[in-house]
């Protein structure tokens, strides 16, 4: 499911995406995917942050793309896991406060939201379509694995949004 959250007590627009496999059903997943990025580009001053991260994650790319790229033997930024942290940030409903990029030295894509040192959630994209979570909102803890298949998953949506709010 993709949703989108306007501002200022703006009703959610949700549109669903479908988890079939035949042709009719990817095809219609792919439209419905193109009209929310159209929708993304279209609402950039609600989300400069997110065009904000976007511009973080290319420059990363090309920063982190040779071994040992941090002086201490950092593999090379993962392909694989960059494209998933692209289409994970192409997935973030409008008007969401972005997260901030990083590289990790096994070369995988982190996004992290960060408030204070008790509201922060931390998330990174191995190349098996897995997002592998950690958390501390307040007094609670919350670490995890989802997989990752074109929607965000509830758990690390809600997480983030607690984080943000």
């Amino acid at each position: 499911m993709f949703a989108v959250a306007l501002p200022m007590n703006t009703p959610t627009i949700e549109v669903v995406q479908t988890r079939g496999e035949s042709q009719t059903a990817q095809f219609s997943s792919a439209i419905l995917k193109d009209i929310f990025k159209d929708m993304r580009r279209a609402s950039t001053s609600l989300d400069a942050g997110y065009t904000s991260t976007i511009a973080e994650l290319q420059e990363l790319q090309s920063e982190c793309a040779t071994p040992d790229w941090d002086g201490y033997g950092a593999n090379p930024i993962n392909p694989a896991s960059y494209s998933l942290a692209q289409d994970f940030l192409e997935s973030l409903p409008l008007g969401m406060s972005a997260p901030s990029a990083a590289v990790e030295p096994d070369g995988q894509v982190s996004l992290e939201w960060y408030q204070s040192p008790n509201h922060i959630v931390s998330i990174s994209f191995d190349p098996n379509n897995q997002i592998h979570y950690a958390s501390i909102i307040g007094a609670r803890k919350a670490s995890g694995s989802e997989p990752f298949i074109g929607n965000i998953p509830r758990v690390i949506l809600e997480l983030a949004q607690k984080t943000t709010a």
